[in-house]
């Protein structure tokens, strides 16, 4: 699971910045601990899907634009068993 949820921490970091917001930003307007944000940044966390579609408001993208690759590899798993 780890890789998938790299992709998906790459894709938050990637729109955070494109918006031009901090961590602490992205947490305050989420209502959601700093530290928890980070997490899920750094891939130690995968968030849960309603947090997954609040980010995806936040950046003004769809949550598919987050979780495309991560689906994709779940498939990919799910065809090799």
């Amino acid at each position: 699971m780890k890789c998938q949820s790299l992709t998906i921490a790459n894709k938050l970091r990637y729109y955070r910045k494109k918006c031009g917001m901090t961590q602490e930003q992205v947490a305050s307007q989420l209502h959601i601990d700093r530290s928890n944000y980070v997490y899920y940044e750094t891939g130690k966390l995968i968030p849960p899907l309603k947090k997954i579609v609040k980010f995806a408001k936040l950046f003004n993208i769809s949550y598919t634009d987050l979780l495309d690759d991560y689906c994709e590899e779940l498939s990919k798993e799910c065809e090799d068993k």
